[in-house]
């Protein structure tokens, strides 16, 4: 069986979807490597661990503000 139709029921680990031919060949036409997606990846992880600084506000977050 094949990942695509593992994929039917449930969704796939990061690792299979990485290996599918349309993501590889997407990849390959915008310029991305295995290497720079899985360090993107990495540093997206380690930024979302707790203790790591809070996460930037959204531009459109529309709370109030101190001061406002």
């Amino acid at each position: 069986m094949t990942t695509r139709y593992r994929w039917t029921r449930g969704e796939p680990a990061l690792s299979e979807m990485l290996d599918d031919e349309v993501i590889l060949a997407v990849m390959d036409c915008d310029g991305v490597s295995h290497q720079e997606l899985d360090a993107l990846i990495r540093r997206i992880q380690h930024r979302l661990q707790p203790g790591h600084g809070a996460l930037p506000t959204p531009a459109n977050d529309v709370g109030r503000r101190p001061g406002l």
